[in-house]
């Protein structure tokens, strides 16, 4: 029984499982609802060059510039389109799925493989990212794989291909998101050191040395640009405090719902590898069945296997980089929010798999051990369909609602001025991703000019007295309550003459 199942997950499951995800992933790719960071993403890269882009990136962002180029050349391939915009986020996703059945597959095997693909495309954390109009899920795949060829180092430090890809997608990652230059470089830093302590090889040492000083050189000319984005970042008070470690932890782990299981197998089975790998304890039976006798002894490294290694280097890596985020959000300015460490979740991943292709190849009862296996599958599963199930739900209630707005407001006259109050990144990008008109915060009372016809996109209900002002400047009102654009709930007035 237990042979026919594990042989039916490794011949056809897993890839029926990719499949799956992937449709359902496709399925959501075509509404129309952004939100304030996803309609600057269309600002950064529409009419203007690539120097432009550059220009835009430099002044207004505070991220690297290659997701920009990367989405620039799609659209201009496929169209400026909402939907096109979200399956250029969508295709790394589908390659890391791919990645899943094959590498993952190969050097981890079918069930650790299947693991990442639900977590990786159903779960609460990820789900929404793989079609951010962002530079998540691209990040997300440069990490994945620069942790994938740091794993592959921890087997065989000698060989250079390892730290030639992992540079690589280290420098990508880095030009990706600052975040993915925080985490890639403490991958490779770490990776190339834990390397060369077991193995005292000056070819690990080269190897280590050398990675470590062209990823620094190659990031060097953005350096001077991520100094100027810092000094305007540390200036904007959008985040005023660091999300909670909390929180955080949530949604590492792949969200609330997946967290008592992701979390608790990672700690549980990371304590007992390195306990029995490490020789701390042995256990063996005396002469009477009943009798079992434990040793402690000086633990050591030379039984370590490649396991232990690369989860012990992502921990690592984890817990240096939330140390250093909230070190420097308590001490000088907050930089620590959910989203941004979302380049941790494929090193979870990988700890979560490393865990357990371990207890996969312990010796222990097979009935005990994969029947706890399958039911953690089962319940990743079905609490990844929950998941998925309710951002897709919330996904299509705002793109009908976003639909009855754009319907209602139609194409405004070319002189019409759209205002917003009250909710936060209309007025900033998303009323200039739906509309080509001006844009201001002022009350259509204070306006310096008279328009035929005004839109407001409100948190709020207008009081009497703009009305009223309104009323004796000769325009008439329509208003329609309980709206929504993209993802905010807005009051809609419309004034005309």
């Amino acid at each position: 029984m237990i042979k026919k199942v594990n042989r039916f997950i490794d011949k056809i499951g897993i890839y029926l499982l990719a499949l799956g995800v992937s449709v359902l992933n496709i399925s959501i790719a075509f509404d129309n609802v952004v939100w304030g960071d996803e309609a600057y993403s269309q600002m950064a890269i529409i009419n203007c060059d690539f120097y432009g882009i550059f220009q835009r990136v430099y002044y207004w962002d505070s991220h690297p510039p290659l997701y920009y180029y990367y989405l620039r050349i799609f659209a201009d391939l496929f169209g400026y389109k909402t939907s096109v915009y979200h399956i250029a986020s969508l295709i790394p996703f589908v390659v890391g799925i791919l990645l899943a059945c094959t590498l993952i597959k190969k050097h981890l095997g079918s069930i650790p493989a299947s693991f990442f693909i639900l977590v990786s495309g159903l779960s609460a954390s990820c789900c929404e990212y793989n079609l951010e109009i962002r530079m998540y899920s691209l990040v997300f795949l440069f990490v994945f794989l620069c942790t994938f060829c740091a794993f592959r180092i921890m087997k065989d430090g000698t060989k250079i291909s390892h730290f030639v890809f992992m540079t690589l997608f280290g420098i990508l990652a880095a030009y990706t998101h600052y975040y993915g230059l925080a985490v890639c470089g403490l991958i490779i830093f770490f990776a190339g050191l834990f390397n060369f302590v077991s193995t005292k090889n000056k070819k690990a040492f080269l190897g280590w040395f050398l990675s470590t000083m062209i990823y620094v050189v190659v990031y060097i000319p953005w350096l001077f640009v991520l100094y100027f984005q810092t000094q305007a970042e540390l200036g904007n008070s959008w985040m005023v405090e660091p999300d909670s470690l909390d929180r955080i932890l949530d949604f590492i782990t792949g969200g609330v719902r997946l967290r008592p299981i992701i979390l608790s197998f990672i700690i549980i089975m990371s304590v007992i590898i390195l306990v029995k790998e490490s020789g701390l304890l042995t256990v063996r039976k005396g002469d009477e069945k009943v009798s079992v006798y434990l040793a402690l002894h000086k633990p050591g490294m030379k039984n370590w296997s490649t396991e232990l290694k690369g989860i012990l280097l992502f921990f690592t890596v984890i817990l240096v980089l939330l140390g250093f985020g909230y070190g420097v959000s308590y001490s000088f300015h907050p930089i620590l929010t959910c989203r941004y460490t979302y380049v941790l979740i494929p090193l979870v991943l990988f700890i979560f798999m490393l865990c357990m292709k371990r207890l996969i190849e312990y010796k222990i009862s097979a009935g005990l051990k994969y029947t706890m296996i399958w039911i953690m599958l089962m319940l990743t599963f079905i609490i990844g369909l929950f998941d998925f199930k309710y951002f897709r739900s919330v996904t299509k209630t705002q793109d009908f609602q976003t639909k009855r707005v754009l319907d209602i407001v139609g194409s405004p006259n070319e002189d019409a001025i759209l205002v917003s109050n009250g909710v936060k990144h209309l007025a900033w990008s998303v009323l200039q991703y739906y509309y080509p008109n001006e844009v201001t915060t002022e009350n259509p009372n204070n306006l310096e000019r008279q328009p035929s016809e005004i839109w407001a996109f409100i948190g709020y209900e207008f009081d009497d007295e703009v009305l009223d002002d309104m009323e004796e400047m000769g325009y008439q009102m329509k208003s329609h309550m309980d709206m929504w654009l993209g993802k905010y709930g807005i009051n809609l007035y419309h004034f005309y003459k």
